[in-house]
């Protein structure tokens, strides 16, 4: 179901492999792997990103790009010919550190440059978009298979409204919560307090929940009151996380922006002793049709929405990287940022550019391998597809085959059938340490 404004829990079934991750477990694990995926919604421009400045293809960039391109001395060297967007610094100290792997050419085999259906294309790990639910939603009920009903803590979806890739197959999953602030509504006493914004955020979430499920007015009551009661009942577990969590010497700054607050809040729960595996959050943004980039001084297109967007996602890895180093825990966490899709080769008229196709992932972590993982996509023009987009050249099931097996240890046949793939299909890269 739709969370709650902010607000709501979804439930499943089932026994499996980690059943500290199922309600009705002894004890729930705190020292599990943690996946924090970060969706730069809008379209990241991986070709001003992960940047083609000496490779066969970088004459098409300069060529195609005549303002937006940006020059070999301004960008931050990788290998191969490729670097990073000069606002990337804390990207390029993990790649350093042997701390950050790069995808490139990520797509799907029927690319189709809408925002809505792309992004039910990813979360539903489906090129068909026709699942009705997301990849991490079929891992929860397959690792709590057997069990009555999820932990609520399993995942968080850091956002106001739940998406489709935590949504099993019952469209159960996990908690949605974008205000941390919203779990002291109820004291431990229980009496109503005045959470900004609590109120507001709980009807509207059951409103959307009503109309997007489509529920009959004979349900709607049972609807509204199953959903306060699995939205207020982990309550008491979140406001003792972030009492732990408070108690402890955090020093770390995070940027004061929308994502830095996101990632602040998840550095906290983790903190805190949340037994969470999982946690989606998103920046906006990306969508750049216009004033992507802006001239500086020296006539650089060094400054503008892209490179504020990308710096600000820096700044909060950074932040976020030091608080978990800071804890003990970055062995623990892998980072999967992705976008639902690229832009185009060509820059447009309106200092931007247009919905592309392939883009590049970023993965972060202690266990993370820094390196180029999936061929760059050619530029050349007779490769390109969808008017002028970069062609996929690394299958997105590929990152999240790699995802369940190596860092949530499921089996290659487990996998592959959560992904609805053949088990000889889009093999798991290594971009993971064992």
């Amino acid at each position: 179901m739709k969370g709650l404004g902010g607000l709501g829990f979804l439930g499943g079934t089932g026994a499996g492999l980690f059943p500290s991750l199922c309600a009705g477990a002894d004890e729930l694990d705190p020292d599990g792997p943690i996946f924090v995926l970060i969706h730069q919604a809008g379209g990241n421009d991986a070709l001003n990103t992960v940047v083609p400045v000496d490779t066969l293809d970088s004459t098409y960039y300069y060529q195609d790009r005549p303002n937006l391109a940006l020059a070999a001395d301004d960008v931050l060297p990788l290998e191969n010919g490729l670097g990073l967007h000069p606002a990337l610094q804390g990207f390029k100290g993990l790649w350093d550190a042997d701390e950050l792997a790069i995808i490139n050419g990520v797509g799907n085999s029927n690319p189709i440059l809408s925002h809505f259906r792309s992004i039910d294309i990813w979360e539903g790990a489906d090129p068909a978009a026709s699942t009705g639910s997301g990849w991490l939603g079929r891992y929860f009920d397959h690792q709590c298979e057997g069990a009555e009903e999820f932990d609520a803590r399993i995942g968080i979806d850091v956002r106001s409204a739940a998406s489709l890739a935590f949504r099993s197959a019952n469209n159960d999953a996990a908690l949605t919560i974008s205000n941390p602030q919203f779990f002291d509504y109820l004291n431990a006493e229980e009496e109503l307090s005045s959470a900004l914004g609590f109120d507001d955020a709980l009807r509207k979430g059951i409103a959307s929940g009503l109309i997007d499920r489509q529920i009959p007015a004979t349900g709607s009551l049972e609807y509204v009151t199953a959903t306060l009661k699995s939205a207020l009942s982990g309550s008491g577990d979140i406001q003792a996380s972030l009492q732990t969590a408070a108690a402890d010497a955090n020093e770390t700054i995070f940027p004061s922006s929308s994502i830095g607050g996101s990632l602040k809040d998840v550095a906290r729960y983790i903190g805190g002793g949340m037994p969470t595996s999982t946690y989606f959050l998103t920046q906006g943004g990306y969508d750049t049709h216009s004033e992507q980039y802006i001239l500086d001084s020296a006539g650089r297109p060094l400054a503008g929405r892209h490179a504020g967007l990308l710096g600000d996602l820096d700044s909060a890895i950074g932040a976020f990287t030091d608080e978990l180093k800071r804890q003990g825990v970055w062995d623990r966490v892998v980072v999967m940022i992705y976008s639902e899709f690229s832009r185009k080769i060509i820059q447009n008229g309106n200092d931007g550019t247009d919905h592309g196709a392939a883009g590049s992932v970023f993965i972060a972590g202690g266990k993370a391998q820094s390196g180029l993982y999936g061929a760059y996509p050619s530029l050349a023009p007779d490769d390109r597809i969808l008017n002028q987009s970069m062609p996929m050249t690394t299958d997105f099931r590929r990152v999240y085959r790699t995802i369940l097996e190596r860092w949530f240890s499921l089996s290659a046949a487990d996998a592959a059938n959560l992904l609805g793939i053949a088990l000889e299909d889009h093999q798991s890269l290594d971009f993971l340490a064992p």
